[in-house]
């Protein structure tokens, strides 16, 4: 790649006599240019495409910056309605104020986050969630970009699991029958 920059040459009557033409080999940074175009896409396409819900927002007014698809499904907003919206406009009225108190740790020199959270979706059902979030340069912005992961089915499981537990030692504690465990295997 050649850029070209041409100039008239004039006399001292402001008449043209000539030209002169400056070129410069480009090509280097032609090809720097694409090459970086090119991995943004590529991990634009990482982001949007994850499977994880996955939002960047930025790090002083806690709008949304940029949201992926599997946040798109998962909490049914649209990208629009995300990007209308801030971090504070999903969480319940007595979470808010903990946004800005966050306890944030260095793992190889980058600012993290861990964390259960409560959000909303936009039917309005509240779910329990892990974040991981991260302090990010975007779009000249210091922003937090931020990984979810929607533990309410674990969560209910589990509690499922102990509410059995509990009934089920309940039960042994407070019969005035015997009660015999027999292993199946009768050979």
């Amino acid at each position: 790649f050649i850029k070209c920059s041409a100039f008239p040459l004039k006399d001292s009557k402001g008449n043209v006599i000539g030209g002169m033409s400056v070129q410069k080999d480009i090509t280097e940074s032609k090809i720097t240019a694409l090459a970086l175009k090119k991995s943004a896409e590529q991990y634009g396409s990482l982001f949007l495409d994850s499977p994880q819900p996955m939002w960047i927002v930025n790090y002083d007014t806690k709008q949304f910056v940029e949201v992926n698809n599997a946040a798109i499904r998962h909490y049914g907003y649209s990208k629009e309605e995300f990007l209308s919206m801030t971090i504070k406009d999903i969480r319940p009225p007595e979470d808010v104020e903990k946004i800005y108190n966050l306890e944030r740790i260095k793992e190889g020199g980058i600012s993290v986050y861990h964390g259960i959270w409560k959000h909303y979706k936009k039917d309005g059902t509240l779910i329990t969630v892990e974040i991981t979030s991260h302090l990010i340069e975007y779009n000249d912005q210091t922003c937090t970009l931020v990984l979810v992961n929607d533990i309410s089915n674990k969560l209910m499981a589990e509690w499922e699991k102990e509410r059995e537990r509990i009934n089920k030692e309940a039960l042994i504690n407070n019969t005035k029958d015997t009660i015999w465990s027999v292993a199946a295997d009768f050979t």
